[in-house]
This record gives C-alpha cells, sequence and structure tokens, in this order.
C-alpha cells in the first residue's frame, strides 16, 4: 500500500508523528485556553461599561423627561395667561 510506504519512510516511525500531534494538540489546547480566559475578561470588562452606560443614559432621560415636562407645564400656563383663563 502507498499509505503504508510513506509511514515507512519517516524517520523513527509512527511513534514520533504520533508524539508530535500530541504535543501539538496539547499546545493548540492551552493557546485556545489562554485565549478563552482574555475573552472573558475583556467580556467583563466590557459588561461593566455597558452598566456605567446604562445608569448614565438612565439618568439623562430623567433628566430630559423633568426638562421636557417643565417646559410643557411653562407653555400651559402662558397659552392660559394668554386666553384670560386665569
Amino acid at each position: 500500500m502507498i499509505v503504508e510506504e510513506n509511514i515507512l519512510q519517516y524517520p523513527n516511525g509512527i511513534e514520533t508523528r504520533v508524539a508530535l500531534l500530541e504535543y501539538s494538540i496539547t499546545n493548540i489546547n492551552q493557546t485556545l485556553i489562554r485565549l478563552e480566559t482574555k475573552m472573558d475578561k475583556q467580556l467583563d470588562e466590557i459588561k461593566g461599561e455597558i452598566k456605567d452606560i446604562r445608569k448614565d443614559m438612565k439618568t439623562d432621560f430623567r433628566w430630559i423627561m423633568t426638562i421636557f415636562g417643565a417646559a410643557i407645564i411653562g407653555l400651559a400656563g402662558i397659552i392660559a395667561k394668554g386666553f384670560h383663563w386665569f
């Protein structure tokens, strides 16, 4: 067979190739674990920043609604005064 002939041509045989594959897989797994840890840390940072942004947006929304409500009440008073309702 062609496959068996190719295996026999490699130095130290199939055991060396399997050992190299296992070593490569171990390195790939370690790299993936490091990437996952780094991504988890970054995701936690992003979640914290989003919470801060939402808090700021909530505060800004309340201020805008307060100012808007005051403007409406003020305009209603001006209109009422213009029509001599009080």
